[in-house]
C-alpha cells in the first residue's frame, strides 16, 4: 500500500512523501497485508521544507493498494508550522 497526500488549495498540489509512503512500514499494531475488517493503527510523519510559509490548509491523506484503488481517504484541515 502506499500513502499519498494532496494538499487542497486553489489547486490541488501532491505532496512527496518520499520513503513515508509505504503504508506497511508506518503500522503500528499490525503488518501487511491487512485482513478485511481489521482495526490497524497507523501514524506518519512527514517532512517540512524549512521555507514553508506557517498558513492553515486542508490535506486529504489516501492509502492505496497495489492498483491505486483507494483502501481508505480522510480530509483534514490542518495548519502547517514552520519547523523551529
Amino acid at each position: 500500500m502506499k500513502t499519498r497526500a494532496v494538499a487542497l488549495m486553489p489547486i490541488p498540489i501532491n505532496y512527496p512523501l518520499g520513503p513515508n509512503e509505504v503504508t506497511c512500514n508506518f503500522l503500528n499494531n499490525s503488518y501487511c497485508p491487512i485482513l478485511e475488517g481489521e482495526i490497524v493503527e497507523y501514524s506518519l510523519k512527514m517532512f517540512i521544507e524549512p521555507w514553508f510559509p506557517t498558513i492553515p490548509v486542508t490535506i486529504e491523506f489516501r492509502v492505496e493498494d497495489k492498483n491505486a484503488v483507494s483502501v481508505w481517504c480522510i480530509r483534514l484541515p490542518i495548519v502547517v508550522v514552520r519547523p523551529q
